[in-house]
């Protein structure tokens, strides 16, 4: 009996991001073919993650181990996994179900975000780095934030920012306001997100009111982390480790 591994997604209105979740979930798919690779969702998208969680443990699948594709933690997503897992584990008491933490902390992470810095702005000095979270108003979020911000600002030796989206402070708005006036040469904005769908879509609007704004500074956009073939590859380490 092959070992499971589910990646759990928000999920999103889009369907370029789910697009992108479910291609991940190939990738890992593809990497490890003695897992039974699945994939789920919190909110839109199908098959929610209790039924997922549900499949897999009533056809024996044993160990099972669930996969947060989202970077920060204090969210209700966390909220929502614990009900599934605990909901199966009810009706199902042999079932053996472990859970990831976010990715933001994985020792990898870091690695993507800063490679995603050009040359230029890693060269030109005063440059400076925004990392965007979606947001939360969670302690737990804020710390992890925080935690990457500070690894990224030793690794690369740049000035880094962080902002939120949606929930939180400081939010986006306010950060670019205070980093733009300062009138850095160069300002490097790395989407906290794994996938493309609102928030990125509502960020690539607001960088193209920036650069109309700030002429005099070159503001770089980053990807979104799924993009890069690494993610897969950290994905798959946290499945090893949950599955052994």
């Amino acid at each position: 009996m092959k070992c499971g591994v589910i990646l759990v997604s928000h999920g999103s209105r889009e369907g370029g991001s789910n697009e992108a979740f479910v291609r991940l979930a190939a990738e890992l798919r593809a990497r490890r073919p003695d897992w039974r690779v699945e994939s789920a969702f919190l909110d839109y998208g199908r098959p929610p993650l209790l039924e997922a969680l549900h499949d897999l443990a009533a056809a024996g699948v044993a160990p099972i181990a669930v996969l947060p594709c989202y970077l920060f933690p204090g969210g209700r997503a966390e909220a929502d996994i614990t009900s599934a897992v605990d909901e199966v584990a009810k009706r199902r008491p042999d079932a053996v179900i472990r859970v990831a933490k976010p990715l933001g902390d994985h020792e990898a992470t870091p690695d993507i975000l800063v490679d995603e810095i050009p040359v230029e702005g890693l060269e030109t000095p005063q440059s400076v780095v925004v990392l965007i979270a979606a947001g939360s108003v969670a302690l737990a979020n804020r710390d992890s934030v925080e935690r990457l911000a500070g690894v990224i600002r030793m690794r690369s030796g740049l000035k880094v920012r962080y902002g939120y989206l949606d929930q939180g402070e400081p939010l986006v708005e306010t950060v670019m306001s205070e980093v733009l006036s300062a009138t850095p040469p160069y300002a490097a904005v790395l989407p906290c997100l794994l996938f493309p769908g609102l928030f990125m879509r509502d960020l690539s609007r607001a960088i193209t009111g920036w650069r109309m704004s700030y002429q005099g500074i070159k503001i770089y956009l980053g990807k979104p982390l799924a993009e890069d073939p690494r993610l897969a590859a950290i994905l798959e380490a946290e499945a090893k480790e949950l599955l052994t």
